[in-house]
């Protein structure tokens, strides 16, 4: 949603979101790639949600450690620390119950199995892009 000032004109750099939601969507970005984080979260908050993105699952962790909540959480299958099923089954331990989201560039099978198996719920392969994103947020915003 735009800013707007005192005299109803937008607030310097605020921009009109693509879509708008019933609900306010929250979304957090785990990737260590600094490119990939950008882009994503640049993608999300033109699409309005708002957005998170933090390099690693220990970070993730810290969010939600803090308090943090949100709609959908996508991992980044290949981190140095952790993978994303790893890092899906510590969320899920720690009573996590957003939906998460997978994420790689390739195709492997085994991965999304074992994601899914760790507490995941679906599998996206990168680049992170409307077409892929904007149905899951629809579900999302409809329940």
């Amino acid at each position: 949603m735009a800013l707007g000032s005192a005299n109803g004109n937008r607030a310097e750099g605020a921009t009109t979101p693509l879509m708008s939601w019933k609900n306010n969507l929250r979304a957090l970005l785990v990737d260590a790639s600094s490119t990939c984080r950008i882009i994503g979260k640049a993608y999300l908050t033109s699409y309005g949600v708002e957005t998170e993105a933090v390099e690693n699952g220990e970070a993730a962790f810290d969010l939600i450690y803090m308090g943090a909540s949100f709609n959908v959480i996508i991992i980044d299958m290949h981190m140095r620390e952790m993978n994303g099923a790893q890092c899906a089954r510590r969320l899920r331990t720690m009573g996590v119950q957003s939906r998460l989201l997978g994420m790689s560039t390739s195709y492997r099978e085994h991965e999304q199995h074992e994601f899914l198996a760790a507490g995941g719920n679906g599998f996206i392969q990168k680049p992170l892009h409307p077409s892929k994103f904007v149905p899951i947020l629809q579900e999302l915003d409809n329940n």
